[in-house]
């Protein structure tokens, strides 16, 4: 009787088999399905992991799912590497809109690799572009990768010099790339790269003797195009005329033939010596509205944010933003800033302040309206974790709209619960027309301490659903090797 009974079995099991099905719980599975398992008692339990385990997995297929123990949600490899299935989490700890996540490091990790170092994103959110200050080969690279079909694929390397690529910008149709190149101890030169077809070359390189960057340690400067892909603007915070390091902004123009010229070289009214005009720059869509910020370490000298319109073939100074903490110590205003691409909202970093006891920082936001910019409104995080120096607002930038502005705090700590030295966190504000409120806390699916989630944020400038994050200092398998994260 038994071994009737066991024949029976494998005669039923081989004939599931040979349909390529299996049903667990029914006799009947779904002709879609190779295995239907019903139950309205249990559930089905896949393999459970912390982050560590999930990204040690040799050569994941695509769709490989896991619940990660850390985050306390499903993950889903696809090609470009593994996404959350959760939703994020609102400042009040609600669930809000949910946000897949997308992982990238380099394919060729260095140990000081610092992937992500700086990021940029097309208008539409269909050209992804990375940085990374030194490859396996020691030579840094910039990685260009596509959405098709829904997925990122990376179309193209350059590779650059020994020494890194800093600061890439995008035109908003994704076809023109201008990029910082260091050339020498606090040179710079700018390199542009136009897109024919599927690959991306170089078109021009702009390298005037007064490109100088402002520290030859930290390689301090700043480059960003205009939406329209029409304008150049070149931040060269070392540049001496007026006063050793008092630095400036250059105005480049495209011709009808593509070709890049200066148009102007705008200075402080009254150039200071260590100034450092042009640390950071921020350009409108079409071009004609520029921001600037300077940058001296000197203890009780207050660094300005200076916007500029262009009027009658001129440059015309606007308004002077001025930082309100204290000048007892180190006042760094605008080392990050974010201007919407129509010109007419201007976030700044205001950075190691004294508040509340503890170095954490603000981020001031203006508007502009009736010909006039108006007062700021103060943005602070919902923190999780009270810390010194959180550095919120060193990474940041807003769509082109000024409704949504997507803000890092590469040194907040805490997430999900947990407390952890220095992660960093990212927070996503919205304005209604009146008030702008938090919205969204975002967090990096490999949190490890001392790492700088938030470091550099990019979005898609029309509506901002795509959100690029850096982790510059993720370890993964090479210590501060680097990360980006998309959320979207």
């Amino acid at each position: 009787m038994y071994k009737i009974l066991l024949l029976t079995s494998f005669g039923i099991l081989a004939c599931l088999v040979s349909n390529a099905q299996i049903g667990i719980g029914t006799s009947n599975p779904n002709s879609s399905s190779i295995l239907d398992v019903e139950s309205s008692e249990k559930g089905v339990l896949i393999p459970r992991m912390d982050n560590t385990a999930m990204n040690d997995i040799v050569s994941p297929a695509d769709g490989l799912l896991i619940y990660n123990t850390e985050e306390n949600c499903l993950f889903l490899y696809k090609e470009s590497g593994w996404s959350s299935l959760c939703s994020g989490t609102g400042s009040s700890g609600s669930s809000s809109s949910a946000l897949s996540q997308t992982y990238f490091k380099s394919e060729n990790p260095h140990v000081t690799g610092r992937f992500g170092h700086s990021t940029a994103i097309s208008d539409d959110g269909s050209v992804l572009i990375i940085t990374s200050d030194r490859e396996i080969d020691n030579l840094s690279a910039m990685y260009i990768f596509v959405k098709e079909n829904g997925t990122w694929v990376r179309q193209q390397v350059i590779v650059g010099g020994v020494l890194p690529f800093f600061n890439v910008s995008i035109s908003d149709d994704g076809n023109t790339i201008a990029v910082g190149q260091v050339i020498s101890s606090n040179m710079f030169e700018v390199k542009i790269f136009e897109k024919m077809g599927a690959i991306w070359s170089e078109s021009q390189t702009l390298n005037p003797s007064n490109f100088i960057t402002a520290s030859s340690t930290y390689f301090e400067f700043d480059v960003e195009i205009s939406g329209n892909g029409n304008i150049l603007v070149v931040g060269a915070p070392g540049e001496s005329t007026g006063g050793a390091q008092s630095g400036a902004v250059f105005i480049y123009e495209k011709d009808n033939m593509g070709v890049w010229t200066q148009r102007n070289m705008i200075k402080q009214s009254t150039p200071v010596t260590s100034n450092n005009f042009g640390i950071t720059v921020g350009v409108s869509d079409d071009g004609n509205r520029v921001v600037a910020a300077s940058h001296t370490s000197s203890v009780g000298v207050a660094n300005v944010v200076t916007a500029y319109g262009y009027q009658s073939l001129n440059w015309v100074e606007e308004h002077v933003f001025t930082g309100t903490g204290l000048l007892s110590t180190i006042n760094y205003y605008g080392e990050s800033l974010a201007l919407s691409g129509d010109g007419e909202t201007l976030a700044i970093q205001q950075d190691n302040e004294l508040d509340d006891g503890v170095t954490d920082g603000w981020v001031d936001v203006f508007k502009f309206n009736s010909g006039a910019w108006g007062p700021k409104t103060e943005l602070k995080p919902t923190e999780i974790v009270a810390t010194e120096y959180d550095y919120f607002g060193v990474g940041m930038d807003i769509t082109d709209g000024g409704t949504k502005l997507v803000i890092g705090a590469l040194e907040e700590a805490g997430g999900n619960g947990l407390t952890y030295v220095s992660g960093g966190l990212t927070f996503v504000f919205t304005h209604d027309g009146s008030l702008w409120s938090q919205d969204t806390i975002l967090r990096a699916q490999n949190k490890r301490e001392l790492n700088e989630f938030g470091s550099k944020i990019s979005i898609n400038g029309n509506n901002g659903s795509i959100i690029s994050i850096s982790d510059i200092d993720e370890d993964g398998l090479y210590n501060n090797a680097g990360a980006v994260y998309i959320f979207e």
